[in-house]
C-alpha cells in the first residue's frame, strides 16, 4: 500500500466486520480490536455498520465547517438555487466528492 508524502500518516490494520453479530473490528500485529463510536456527551457505542460513500466538506460564511453526504448536499445547493439564494455566496468547498467510509452505531 502506498501512502501520500505526509509524516502525520499511520496505518492502523485492517478494518472488517463480524458475520455473528455485526461488529466491526481492526485487525493488526497485536491481535483484533473492536471499533467504538465515542459521541460528545455519551457512552461509548460499538461500531456496527460501515458504508462507503462520497463526502464533500464545506466551509459556511459563519465558519462552521460541515461534512456532508455529497448526494444530499446536492440536494440541499438545488434547494437553496430555488429559493433564490446563490450557495457560492453562503459556503466554500474545502473538498468536494470524497471516497469516504462512514461508521456508524446502529
Amino acid at each position: 500500500m502506498v501512502q501520500a508524502d505526509n509524516k502525520n500518516n499511520h496505518i492502523f490494520g485492517i478494518l472488517f466486520q463480524q458475520k455473528e453479530d455485526g461488529a466491526i473490528f481492526l485487525l493488526d500485529d497485536d491481535g483484533a480490536h473492536r471499533v467504538f463510536i465515542e459521541p460528545p456527551e455519551s457512552l461509548l457505542l460499538p461500531a456496527t455498520a460501515a458504508h462507503v460513500k462520497e463526502t464533500s466538506t464545506v466551509m459556511w460564511k459563519s465558519g462552521e465547517k460541515e461534512t456532508w453526504d455529497s448526494q444530499i448536499l446536492e440536494d440541499l445547493l438545488h434547494d437553496m438555487e430555488s429559493e433564490g439564494r446563490d450557495p457560492k455566496n453562503e459556503m466554500t468547498y474545502e473538498n468536494e466528492h470524497c471516497s469516504s467510509i462512514i461508521i456508524s452505531s446502529t
